[in-house]
């Protein structure tokens, strides 16, 4: 791989982090938004559990990107680096906890009709018309939470698809290290390079 492929990689990692954390932050906001509200107007609760719980993927994409960009920026600077498996195993979770969680939260929406425990003798949502639009409002903030998780798991797929590249070229550099080829230290990442070896000159 060459240093413009590697620059290229390098920028595209950072870029999708940025948007990773963009919709995390979004989602976040969405259930969140609807927890509260669940907990107030439903019969029940269960509706603001699985908000909550949803809560974590946006929580733990938010948390590893923000992490990642830190390590990109530091380790560039300082060129060092770390294994890209270990971007493989985190984007993977991300990746599986914001489709299921979202999964989840758009199955008690539509199937599970989450908007059909709503107490309607609450002070100031009496009339079912009131009960209709305070439901249809929670579910908004559900639908609108749960399309964020599957746009990060669209994200931190390509990341954990460039993780998968970077870690195959991390064992052929350790593989053939003997036979003429370095790590580049141009953003943290292994790069195979071949080397120029002079031969012996015979006397």
């Amino acid at each position: 791989m060459s240093l413009g492929r590697e620059a290229q990689l390098y920028t595209a990692k950072f870029g999708l982090r940025l948007a990773s954390i963009v919709f995390a932050i979004i989602a976040a906001a969405m259930l969140g938004s609807a927890v509260p509200l669940q907990l107030h107007f439903s019969t029940d609760g269960l509706g603001g559990a699985v908000d909550g719980i949803a809560i974590c993927a946006p929580s733990f994409a938010l948390f590893w990107s923000s992490t990642s960009i830190v390590l990109l920026a530091c380790l560039r600077r300082k060129r060092k680096s770390y294994h890209p498996a270990v971007d493989i195993t985190m984007d993977f979770l991300t990746s599986g906890l914001a489709i299921s969680l979202g999964s989840l939260v758009l199955w008690w929406n539509v199937y599970m009709g989450g908007a059909h425990g709503y107490d309607s003798q609450w002070s100031g949502y009496r009339s079912n018309g009131d009960r209709r639009g305070q439901g249809a409002r929670v579910s908004g903030f559900e639908a609108a939470g749960a399309s964020f998780c599957i746009l990060l798991a669209a994200v931190h797929l390509p990341l954990f698809m460039i993780g998968c590249y970077e870690t195959d070229v991390w064992r052929k550099t350790k593989k053939h290290g003997k036979r003429g080829v370095e790590v580049s230290k141009y953003d943290g990442n292994a790069v195979e390079v071949e080397l120029q070896h002079q031969q012996p000159v015979r006397k």
